[in-house]
């Protein structure tokens, strides 16, 4: 089988909707990417039929499984349709956010399995926090003077607020050793819901701030939408100064993760 996209559709309630594989085309040439893009443009195609077809249609929101590499894919800019000249962007249209793809396969070493339990430890810790009435806070990962290793260790202990957001733009290959070791080591440290940016603004205070802002005044469940909102407002805009411009967001709640054999039971099936 080549490369492909495989898609999950659930609705209202984790009820499963559906699920399929949309191949990507490596012979179109161009960009890397634009397989990848092709793909999801027939996914979106594939999931609106399929909600056309329910009693209730529920706002569609893409979560995209991604590998360490991809992280740094602009996901959210790309066109929902292709052949339209003016066609809306993913991240303008619908809420954007990424997973990590390793994290959520839930096999391989000794380490791995630890460090997915931790995950879900500080995924849990989080919900239980905030439940309570913890404010929801932002730990701020600087590249300058961090150190990874103690990085992990302490996020795999879970008494940050709520959020990780990095105050660093990634190299879009991850080429420098200490941002990808940086990265690696929120991901190791179990951390659920992290923030960045491809491009880096004038000056990081007033992002902070403007984040820091946003975030606390919402709830948890509320983020996705939020960060549709802001990528709205930066693109009305055209300001890089706007929080939401060029913003990525993973949101990997190990809660509802359908490479969980829980959730993706129904489409065991499909070769």
């Amino acid at each position: 089988m080549g490369p492909h996209l495989r898609y999950w559709l659930y609705g209202p309630g984790q009820r499963f909707l559906g699920s399929s594989r949309v191949p990507c085309r490596t012979e179109t040439g161009g960009r890397a990417d634009d397989p990848a893009r092709a793909a999801l443009a027939m996914v979106f195609q594939q999931a609106n039929q399929i909600l056309a077809q329910t009693e209730e249609p529920a706002p569609l929101a893409i979560e995209l499984f991604v590998t360490l590499e991809q992280l740094v894919w602009d996901f959210d800019e790309w066109m929902v349709y292709l052949d339209e000249e003016d066609s809306p962007t993913f991240g303008t249209s619908y809420p954007v956010t990424l997973r990590w793809v390793e994290r959520g396969r839930g096999h391989g070493s000794a380490l791995q399995v630890e460090r997915r339990n931790a995950w879900r430890r500080v995924a849990r810790q989080i919900r239980d926090r905030l439940s309570k009435g913890h404010h929801p806070a932002v730990l701020w990962v600087r590249r300058e003077g961090s150190q990874p290793s103690l990085m992990e260790a302490t996020l795999k202990q879970g008494e940050y607020g709520a959020y990780v957001a990095l105050q660093f733009v990634p190299a879009f290959d991850l080429s420098s050793d200490l941002e990808r070791r940086l990265v690696r080591a929120v991901l190791h440290g179990g951390a659920p819901f992290v923030f960045w940016r491809r491009l880096a603004p004038a000056t990081w205070e007033p992002f902070r701030t403007a984040l820091d802002g946003h975030l606390s005044a919402g709830t948890l469940d509320d983020v996705p939408q939020l960060c549709l909102n802001l990528r709205l407002s930066a693109a009305a805009a055209s300001d890089p100064a706007e929080p939401g411009h060029s913003l990525a967001v993973l949101w990997d709640d190990p809660d509802r993760n359908p490479l969980d054999v829980l959730l993706s039971h129904h489409s065991q099936a499909i070769p």
